[in-house]
């Protein structure tokens, strides 16, 4: 699945600021009615809600800061993708199927292994892919644990 930094969707509004030549922050605002979405049973869409997203290019992860209609901070939600390309409508990358969560106050846990496994036995990813994207993941998770400024922007 490619991602394609720059088309809109109808639930939200997007915004992009260029914070250097090769990285841009994305704001999404959630308008009314967005579809129901949560992350191990947190919330993390409706009316109001803010997302923040960092693209940098030749990275390969794409961390997301969620914030609730109050401007209180949800989580942080990083998609592990192939290394990201810069192209004329913003970013661009393909899904690897790997998310690494973390809630406000709890600590990073990994999601989606199961896709991921079940990815590489229908042969969308090599197992090579799927250990070097684990590898990803696991430094995600590091990176979270220490509130780094690459996921904690």
């Amino acid at each position: 699945m490619t991602t394609e930094v720059g088309l809109g969707t109808p639930h939200t509004s997007r915004t992009m600021e260029y914070v250097g030549d090769d990285v841009a922050l994305l704001t999404e605002l959630w308008n009314t009615n967005p579809p129901a979405w949560s992350v191990s049973g947190v919330t993390s869409t409706g009316p109001g809600y803010i997302w923040i997203s960092r693209w940098v290019k030749g990275q390969q992860y794409v961390p997301t800061r969620i914030f609730d209609e109050t401007g209180k901070l949800v989580g942080t939600y990083c998609d592990m993708t192939s290394p990201i390309q810069q192209n004329t409508v913003g970013f661009s990358c393909f899904d690897l199927y790997l998310d690494v969560w973390r809630a406000s106050g709890h600590p990073p846990e990994i999601l989606d292994e199961d896709e991921l496994e079940e990815a590489v036995a229908d042969g969308h990813v090599t197992r090579q892919s799927a250990l070097s994207v684990q590898g990803v993941a696991a430094e995600a998770v590091r990176l979270l644990t220490l509130d780094a400024p690459e996921v904690v922007f």
